[in-house]
């Protein structure tokens, strides 16, 4: 016999939810707003009224056992029993809320009600659904019906006969996968240095739960190394899902490509690739909404979900962009959320950090309630174990610390207030906007000299009104939903996550006004999000990997809040004399001394593309020093990309990645490092050469300088781990970008006096072999070495 687990929602959620994608009715908000609104409403009850009881029990239905669990809202005690359902909605009238959803809400009290009346012998008992208005705090609708014990007991089997359709396909399919992933072979004939033990240390940390960072040379093969060890953990059933996070969307290709490869060995495993929101959207209307009255796509998504699900997972096993925009063009079904259902069951989910990570955009449906617990085989862990293979994980730690910071600036709303000046019915909503527009111009007297006002917690006054605006906003969706009100929607937005991430605010945030030409912005600033990373991946296990993470303490000290855990370091498995690596550091690039060297260094530049007519990429410091190096270049006839020049960025990114085809001429590309180009696109044709100028260095500014602060006070150096860490990982991953195959070989020059101070020489020495000490009289012998001139 065959054991599904499951709990109630994940059940009738599945078989019964019909009806239209629509957030005015259920958003994060009115979730919040439920259960608060549920709490209220349970303790009012009598004695007799038991809240947030869990029931569980186990159903034989034909040849399965279904083990069913759950926490019911209410049951009420006496004569005869009584099963609550409570339900809560800003949806103006209770009575068409309950006849567009009353047998999917019916269905969870059923379940409960056959548990209960199981396990206390029961012959009848008594179901209610109780609807609670979000906007009309008085108002309730009560729905109720009688059931006896063979009703039920026919109801809730013919939800088992439903599901089962969808279990037995999903059955078929993971007794196929365990067949073809006992038969799968490495898909490349020959391994690389290194990949054997990065497989090996990937199922390890699965096997043990643990967290462990691998930093591995471009051209090992993390994607496909990492991918095979977690598969091995799904073979052997220590995890069930994993997880492949990214930080761009341009990060989906390459391990879309690998499991592509193991597809022609015919091993179908399950893929959904999710894209943004805002990528996937096909909505044509001026402002993306998603509800039924704006947007076609939301139109009864859930009434054909399941049928296009079954037709999709028999045809497809890879559910990238282009297929899920196929059947959602075919049906009339939204594309984003189509990815989200299709991920529940899948083997693998790619996504990026933020449906992971993010405090407000994390996918809540499998990481708050956990993924559909049918798809676990009979005598398994009835708990999911997830592994997550976090990929260009040097980028996770200023992606995580944007993920929980906020700001909200006066001109926010000041633009509301002009949207919203013939609105009607919305004094309240109004005024809370003009009083919290208020405590900005209030705030703006105190600020100094220096344009800043650090202050220690939020204003009691600006957050009752920030909280008033969050409750009014119901209001306004209910009203002006239709309208054209895009400026109040982004006020709404910001002041829902602002006040989000400043329920976890403590002594790793910093919070202070600034004063920017006529505008006042308030900023809410993450220093350290270490703990949110590591409270997620509790109990998890996780690999970080990246071409570079060095210094490797420091990447794991900011991303999970301790320099404990386990790491790894894989060298290139290409010959090391392939890279010609130099270093000038007699030439100062400090602030104060860019006039007075910028000739001389534009005179190196010269000389280090000189010898061999190919593809260079010259990274900067700053779009300023690019404005000033470029008159240096523009008479030369070579081939010049300079960024930033064309406005359109999708434009400039398309022109970037055509730049370098143009094969025997002289192709040189300008761009600041740390920017668009630095990583994350790839080039077609092969690098001759990068120069790199400067250390990499972020920007002074006043986030990086209360990172120097913090960690100072942390006891750590504060400025390498504002400052001098993130600039060498920068400098180090643009050095990557060279020798991306067997067949490259190119040189690399960096300038700038600091590669000559101890920090930085102790860094590179042990990072690379060979280094040579250049300057501008000797550069050209090394060269003429290297290309054998």
């Amino acid at each position: 016999m065959i054991n599904i687990k499951l709990s109630v929602h994940e059940l009738v959620d599945f078989i019964l939810r019909t009806g239209d994608i629509d957030d005015r009715y259920f958003n994060n908000e009115t979730m919040e707003e439920g259960s608060y609104i549920h709490k209220m409403y349970q303790n009012k009850q009598g004695s007799n009224y038991l809240s947030e009881v869990s029931l569980k029990r186990s159903f034989i239905y034909k040849d399965y056992c279904f083990i069913i669990n759950g926490r019911c809202d209410g049951i009420i005690l006496g004569k005869s029993v009584t099963i609550d359902e409570i339900k809560s909605t800003n949806n103006e009238s209770l009575e068409d809320f309950f006849l567009t959803n009353e047998a999917w809400h019916l269905g969870q009290a059923e379940v409960y009600a056959l548990i209960y009346l199981l396990d206390h012998d029961l012959e009848n008992i008594n179901v209610r659904l109780t609807y609670l208005s979000q906007i009309k705090k008085k108002d309730k609708l009560i729905k109720e019906y009688s059931y006896t014990k063979e009703e039920l007991i026919d109801k809730v089997n013919s939800y088992f006969e439903k599901y089962l359709i969808f279990y037995k396909n999903d059955l078929f399919y993971q007794e196929k996968l365990h067949l073809s992933l006992d038969r799968m072979t490495f898909p490349y004939q020959n391994k690389r240095k290194g990949q054997d033990e990065i497989s090996e240390i990937t199922y390890n940390a699965i096997l043990n739960n643990e967290k462990v960072f691998i930093e591995a040379a471009t051209g090992i093969g993390k994607t496909i190394s990492t991918l095979w060890g977690a598969l091995k953990g799904l073979k052997e059933d220590k995890i069930n899902r994993i997880f492949y996070l990214t930080a761009k969307n341009s990060g989906f290709t390459p391990v879309l490509d690998q499991i592509n490869r193991l597809k022609d060995q015919k091993i179908d495993i399950r893929t959904t690739i999710i894209y943004s929101k805002e990528k996937s959207c096909i909505n044509k209307s001026e402002i993306k909404r998603c509800n039924p009255d704006e947007c076609e796509f939301a139109k009864g998504y859930y009434s054909k979900l399941n049928e296009i699900l079954l037709e999709m997972v028999k045809n497809h096993s890879i559910f990238d962009d282009k297929t899920i925009l196929e059947y959602a063009l075919k049906y009339q079904i939204c594309p984003f959320e189509l990815s989200l259902d299709l991920a529940k069951i899948s083997s693998i989910i790619v996504c990026d950090y933020n449906y992971c990570f993010h405090p407000i955009s994390y996918l809540k449906r499998y990481f708050d309630e956990g993924i559909d617990k049918s798809y676990v085989g009979e005598g398994e862990n009835p708990d999911y174990k997830f592994a997550f293979l976090i990929d260009e994980s040097h980028n996770l730690v200023t992606r995580s610390r944007a993920m929980y910071s906020s700001k909200l600036s006066r001109s926010d709303f000041e633009n509301a207030l002009k949207e919203l000046s013939k609105g009607k019915n919305l004094a309240k909503f109004k005024s809370a906007i003009k009083s919290a527009k208020l405590t900005f111009d209030l705030f703006e007297k105190e600020i100094d000299e220096s344009n800043k006002l650090e202050v220690e917690y939020l204003d009691e006054v600006l957050y009752s009104k920030l909280a008033l605006i969050n409750e009014q906003s119901k209001d306004f969706k209910k009203l002006n939903y239709i309208k054209k009100k895009k400026d109040t929607e982004d006020l709404l937005l910001k002041v829902y996550q602002f006040l989000t991430i400043y329920q976890t605010y403590d002594d790793n945030f910093k919070l202070y006004y600034l004063k920017e030409k006529d505008d006042i912005t308030l900023n809410l600033i993450c220093l350290d999000a270490s703990r949110f990373i590591n409270k997620f991946l509790y109990n998890k296990s996780a690999i970080f990997f990246s071409g570079t993470l060095t210094p490797i303490d420091y990447f794991k000290k900011v991303t999970l809040g301790s320099a404990d855990y386990k790491d790894y370091s894989f060298e290139s498995p290409y010959e090391s004399s392939n890279l010609n690596l130099m270093i000038d550091n007699t030439i100062s690039l400090f602030y104060k001394d860019r006039d007075k060297t910028i000739g001389t260094i534009a005179n190196e530049i010269l000389n280090f593309v000189s010898y061999k007519v190919g593809n260079y990429l010259i990274f900067l410091p700053s779009f300023q020093y690019l404005k000033l190096l470029k008159s240096y270049f523009e008479d030369l006839n070579y081939n010049f990309f300079f960024q930033g020049e064309i406005s359109n960025k999708k434009e400039e990114k398309e022109v970037f990645f055509n730049f370098f085809n143009k094969n025997n001429e002289m192709n040189i590309a300008f761009c600041v490092l740390g920017g668009s180009y630095s990583e994350g696109i790839e080039i077609k044709n092969s690098l001759d050469g990068i120069c790199i100028l400067g250390v990499g260095l972020p920007s002074i500014c006043i986030e990086n300088e209360y990172l120097k602060e913090y960690f100072n006070n942390n006891e750590l150096n504060g400025f390498d781990f504002a400052y001098t860490n993130p600039g060498i990982n920068k400098v180090m991953q643009a050095i990557g970008r060279v020798i991306r195959s067997e067949e490259d070989r190119g040189s690399v020059l960096l300038i700038d006096k600091r590669y000559g101070y101890s920090t930085y020489k102790q860094i590179f020495q042990q990072k690379y072999k060979t280094i040579k000490k250049v300057d501008s009289n000797n550069i050209s012998s090394y060269l003429k070495e290297f290309y054998k001139i």
